[in-house]
């Protein structure tokens, strides 16, 4: 609630009370790491969404929030990598995102680094067969 509000300070405040009292909540590690990200403290927020993704592996929304911290950081490979986490996590190995995934993606800002790659591409099922990351 209070990120949507823009007071990252402060939900990152409430999210590490929360953690303190009950460490093993991936939403709110997933939270407090996109929260950090909007701040721009990206290692700080991937390694709050690592340990989201530790809690639950399978937290298709962890993969996302790092594929947009790795993105912004400028590590283009990484961040594609993330990307096909989230998109394998959500749709249990398929190569394509579900369609609410896949057109969020397409127009997230928080994606703008890897959207004109190939792999990204074929991820959103804007190219028909799977492209490598390189």
């Amino acid at each position: 609630m209070l990120e949507k509000l823009q007071d990252y300070s402060q939900a990152i405040n409430s999210y590490e009370q929360a953690l303190s009292i009950q460490s093993n909540k991936y939403e709110a590690w997933d939270n407090r790491g996109y929260t950090l990200a909007r701040l721009g403290r990206y290692q700080e927020a991937i390694a709050s969404l690592e340990r989201s993704l530790q809690i639950k592996p399978d937290h298709a929304n962890a993969y996302y929030n790092r594929a947009y911290c790795y993105g912004a950081m400028g590590n283009i490979k990484s961040a594609l990598i993330a990307q096909r986490g989230a998109s394998h996590k959500i749709c249990s190995g398929r190569s394509n995102l579900t369609r609410p995934y896949r057109e969020a993606a397409k127009t997230d800002p928080d994606l703008a680094t890897i959207k004109e790659h190939k792999a990204f591409k074929q991820l959103v099922g804007e190219t028909p067969k799977l492209v490598g990351i390189s």
